[in-house]
């Protein structure tokens, strides 16, 4: 019986350098299966890549070339340049001298409209400056708590 004890502890006889923890049966077994489950997935999705482009091929679909999205030149993010800012100022100042002496609706529905600056000015002199609507100032209201005797009457600003 020692001498049974002696070789599992010191590894003599026929099962020296052999680990009995590992087995090796299941560790082979899951390795495979891991193979065939790799194996099985990538034939079925080659399959299913087939198919669909065999579909698409079909309704006369071209795949998109990745090329082409590739090379796509990208749009910049934000404001653009001007491309030549004093030809931009000068347009800029010509639509808006025509339209100083132009007429035109701002709003047809509630007609308002504009007229050249020249009549406008020339409407100005014969007629003057229409006068502003009186300016009714009150008193601020008293605190919620206070009582009055008798409210102030609301004063007109002078003119």
């Amino acid at each position: 019986m020692s001498e049974k004890h002696g070789k599992e502890h010191h590894g003599h006889g026929s099962d020296a350098g052999f680990d009995s923890e590992v087995d090796v049966r299941s560790l082979v077994k899951f390795t495979v299966a891991i193979l065939v489950l790799t194996i099985g997935s990538m034939g079925l999705m080659f399959g299913l890549n087939k198919a669909l482009v065999a579909t698409s091929v079909e309704k006369n679909e071209r795949p998109p070339s990745p090329l082409a999205e590739a090379n796509k030149p990208a749009q910049p993010v934000g404001p653009l340049l001007e491309v030549s800012p004093p030809r931009n100022w000068q347009t800029y100042k010509k639509a808006e001298a025509e339209h100083l002496k132009s007429y035109g609706w701002i709003e047809k529905e509630k007609g308002v409209a504009h007229i050249p600056i020249e009549r406008a000015i020339d409407i100005v002199a014969e007629k003057g400056l229409p006068e502003p609507p009186p300016v009714v100032v009150t008193a601020p209201a008293p605190p919620s708590g206070a009582t009055t005797s008798a409210a102030p009457a609301p004063a007109v600003a002078p003119k």
